[in-house]
């Protein structure tokens, strides 16, 4: 099986002031970092975890990952957001360009070691067709899908590179 570089460590893509992955036909050369800013999210009811939709607000860094064969063409993730639906399975934001017309962001549960290529359950997703994105400056994504687990997901979001 073949070396990755995860979500945590993106020395081997990202050189410090953008990456440059031949495997990402939309943007050859792209930030190392998005910043996301996300208000206004949370549950009706809060349960045994207290407000797990709560840990969605703040701002967040989504940084440049290697290219995940077979499934997307590049990514940025998020820092894991530590279990909020004592689930023991972390959460991440997830851009990503699916090599063909979109960027779909998504808030996702994954899997129990919180590998961010895969999203078990997707409780938000904003997109934006490839061929209006801006690899190098801000973009506004609207919502398509959101879980009604969490409530008050805005209807669009910017994605500014840092």
């Amino acid at each position: 099986m073949p070396e990755t570089t995860t979500f945590s460590d993106c020395s081997a893509c990202c050189p410090p002031a953008d990456c440059t992955s031949a495997g990402c036909s939309i943007c050859p050369t792209r930030p190392r970092r998005y910043r996301l800013t996300i208000s206004g999210v949370s549950t009706e009811t809060a349960g045994a975890c207290g407000d797990p939709c709560d840990s969605w607000n703040g701002t967040f860094d989504l940084i440049c990952s290697d290219t995940e064969a077979g499934t997307f063409e590049c990514y940025w993730v998020s820092e894991r957001i530590l279990d909020p639906y004592c689930l023991g399975r972390p959460t991440v934001f997830k851009l990503a360009y699916n090599g063909v017309n979109n960027l779909n962001l998504n808030a996702c549960l994954t899997d129990a070691e919180g590998d961010p290529s895969e999203c078990f359950t997707i409780l938000a997703q904003w997109r934006k067709a490839s061929a209006d994105w801006d690899c190098l400056g801000s973009n506004d994504m609207n919502l398509t899908l959101d879980n009604t687990q969490c409530q008050g997901w805005p209807a669009t979001v910017t994605l500014t590179p840092v």
